[in-house]
């Protein structure tokens, strides 16, 4: 979520310096947002299931399968993605995939350690 204020505002400030109105690069992004969102939910949850399946939902697995899905998002909307592109949607898949880890660790960890002296 973060990661997608911080891109929408790199937008909006590049939308404003090319001239185009405030309502239309808002627009825009609200459209850009929910597709997004959409393809996160489409790509995220498996992976999630996938990792959560074979117990290796870490803070190390949601950073790589998450820039693996910022990069597989890259050449999906651009035919060949310049550098920048893969670095800007890898970084932002890494980051959206670890605030989810950060989010269900604490769901999912159990707490059912117990103690008993000898």
């Amino acid at each position: 979520m973060a990661a997608t204020a911080v891109l929408f505002l790199a937008d909006l400030i590049r939308g404003r310096q090319a001239g185009f109105p405030v309502a239309t690069v808002i627009g825009f992004g609200v459209i850009a947002y929910l597709v997004a969102a959409f393809i996160t939910a489409a790509m995220g949850i498996p992976s999630f299931l996938v990792l959560r399946h074979f117990n290796l939902v870490r803070w190390w697995s949601a950073l790589l399968s998450g820039a693996a899905i910022g990069v597989h998002i890259a050449f999906a909307f651009g035919a060949v993605p310049d550098g920048v592109a893969i670095i800007v949607m890898s970084t932002a898949g890494a980051a959206s995939a670890f605030v989810l880890w950060l989010i269900v660790v604490p769901v999912t960890t159990s707490n059912n350690r117990v103690w008993t002296p000898p």
